[in-house]
């Protein structure tokens, strides 16, 4: 495409937009403001702040700015509304688990907008809708952006290497500047746009592109079918039995099937160019067409009897809508077999704009009430339960908390049903309580869970930045407490008890080298203390910065600190051991080798980083 077709002011402008934007709604997220609390409202806000502008930029053409502008306005009114939808799932947000949630409809968003991207660029130019120009734009809507997101990767990679070269000499600006989302935003929004815009100039490169992998598919093609051809002739030999035994079997056929489809419609497109391959080659594949309606039966003849043993689940209900769509296509390439004959490819267009027209719409559904997942797997596995195709001991509770807020008011409907049976009450608490231990609290919830010390503690947002990036914590209450520890202000400690053990351990955040770091906390003694009394030590105790018995001892450039073993004193090094014996003179070690005329310097105590 020319560069005169190619609003690239409109274009740039919509990038730098939608990073202010985003970034806006971030901070807005990581200060916890009640737009951090209200999903129901931040969802669709993110979900049309991320997707609508990047359709702008991936479609905009001079002279259709107008009318892409009022399709867009409908697709990001439809996206709020199941974006509002999904977020009211959410909710409450403080007794959900709703990451599951956001990731599904991330993926729905991601597969939607690619697949109507394609049907939106002739509509815009009220052209009907044939398959080769949906067959280039869906290519173009999968290389464009992944190439701008491969030179937005790029540049994180330059960026990060230059920081840290610029370290070695001292000069830490470029890496302080890389650590604040205020700049990242822009930087990786602005190239992303500049890369859409580049990758849409270079038309031939993106022909090239797709030429070189339909060249690929086109040799692999024939040896998928031949496959495919072979398993289905031995399956009157083996039996169907071999297939669903495994627990995988129907999960295979299922790729293999997409595989056959996908290089099938990639090589031969709408048949303009004719075949590829020699007539007898082609005879064997059309007829190789006929195998796909039997993979198709038997993966859905496999799935069903998972779902009749033991209900729906969401994998289960995406599993069905798969092959469903899967078989659609299926039959429509063996019905043209059937009744075209050699003329069979001419017809793989109609089946495969109309099937992509279902995918749409099956994708909005599934984001929608009507055809909400999380509630069909609730309803499903209740169902089980009430009619006593499971025992109530034998129910998996831990399973609702996965499926949002269905899962939340079923968890909630059961202890109703049951609150007088305590060994229920007490078996849901129990596989409850794993479930937390064992999936940690997320990180958009930890502050849910922190307990200031003092209560009107206000934390700098470099730190809370430093702790919303921390992996996953403990199920359980966090204490953060304002300490100084070395004499240049505040400090923060967070501190946790340690799950399923005696003690605690913790993070100090402390300004040093003209930043907020973090560096590990371990209790010298913790006296073997009760989970119960750790808690109430944490949120009670006196807090005080105590001096340190030893300063730290550097060796060689090297630091060691002590740490006391049942008497016995030790240093902790970099694969470093001081033993002090009180009935031996002291060995210096390292890993084995002597290390005598190192010099040796006391150095003040610093915390050890982690």
């Amino acid at each position: 495409m020319s560069s005169r077709e190619l609003p690239a002011n409109w274009i740039m402008t919509a990038a730098t937009l939608q990073s202010i934007c985003l970034y806006l709604v971030y901070r807005a997220l990581e200060d916890k403001s009640w737009l951090a609390e209200t999903p129901v409202v931040s969802v669709p806000l993110v979900a049309v702040t991320a997707s609508v502008p990047v359709l702008f930029m991936l479609l905009a053409e001079n002279g259709l700015i107008k009318a892409l502008l009022q399709r867009l306005a409908v697709i990001g009114g439809a996206i709020a509304l199941l974006g509002a939808y999904l977020g009211s799932q959410a909710e409450p947000i403080n007794e959900i688990r709703y990451q599951g949630l956001l990731a599904s409809g991330a993926v729905i968003l991601v597969l939607g907008l690619f697949h109507l991207s394609a049907y939106l660029k002739p509509n815009m130019q009220g052209l009907p809708y044939r398959y080769p120009t949906l067959f280039r734009q869906s290519w173009r809507s999968f290389l464009i952006p992944a190439l701008a997101a491969a030179m937005t990767g790029l540049l994180a990679l330059v960026m990060f290497l230059t920081a840290q070269l610029f370290k070695v000499i001292g000069i830490d600006m470029i890496e302080w500047l890389l650590r604040h989302a205020w700049f990242n935003f822009p930087l990786f929004g602005i190239t992303f746009g500049l890369g859409l815009l580049t990758f849409r100039r270079l038309d031939t490169v993106i022909a090239s592109i797709t030429e070189l992998l339909k060249g690929l598919l086109t040799l692999l093609l024939p040896l998928v079918v031949a496959v495919t051809v072979v398993f289905v002739a031995s399956l009157p030999f083996t039996g169907l039995s071999a297939v669903w035994s495994t627990g995988s079997g129907t999960g295979l056929v299922l790729w293999l099937l997409a595989g056959v489809l996908f290089m099938t419609n990639a090589v031969y497109q709408d048949d303009v160019q004719g075949s590829p391959y020699p007539v007898s080659l082609d005879v064997a594949l059309r007829f190789g067409m006929l195998a796909l309606p039997v993979l198709a039966s038997i993966a859905m003849v496999g799935i069903y009897q998972r779902v009749a043993q033991y209900g729906l689940t969401v994998q289960r209900c995406w599993a069905l809508v798969t092959t469903l769509m899967l078989t659609g296509f299926a039959v429509g390439y063996a019905a043209q077999v059937l009744f075209k004959g050699h003329r069979w490819r001419h017809g793989l267009a109609q089946v495969n704009t109309v099937m992509g027209v279902c995918l749409i719409a099956i994708l909005m559904l599934a984001a929608s009430p009507a055809l909400d997942f999380r509630k069909l797997s609730t309803s499903s596995q209740l169902a089980r339960l009430d009619s006593g195709a499971v025992a109530i001991d034998d129910f998996d509770f831990r399973s609702l908390r996965q499926l949002a807020r269905p899962g939340h008011l079923a968890i909630k409907s059961l202890r109703e049903k049951y609150v007088g049976d305590q060994s229920v009450i007490a078996l849901m608490d129990q596989q409850l309580a794993s479930y937390e231990s064992l999936a940690g609290v997320p990180q958009q919830s930890i502050w849910d869970n922190v307990v200031y010390r003092p209560a009107e503690l206000r934390v700098p947002n470099e730190v809370r930045e430093l702790i919303s990036q921390m992996p996953f914590y403990p199920a359980g209450k966090a204490y953060l407490i304002q300490v100084d520890l070395n004499g240049d202000g505040d400090d923060y400690a967070l501190l946790h008890p340690l799950p399923g053990r005696p003690g605690f351990s913790g993070i100090l955040f402390t300004f040093v080298e003209n930043r907020w770091q973090r560096f590990s906390l371990q209790a010298s003694d913790d006296g073997e203390l009760e989970a119960s009394e750790v808690s109430a030590l944490l949120e009670n105790a006196e807090v005080k910065a105590v001096p340190a018995e030893f300063q730290e001892l550097s060796i060689g450039g090297i630091r060691l600190q002590v740490q006391r073993h049942n008497g016995n004193v030790g240093f902790i090094g970099q694969a470093n051991t001081i033993v002090v014996n009180p009935d031996a003179s002291p060995l210096i070690q390292r890993g084995g080798s002597s290390m005598s005329g190192v010099p040796l310097t006391p150095v003040p105590v610093t915390p050890s980083s982690e």
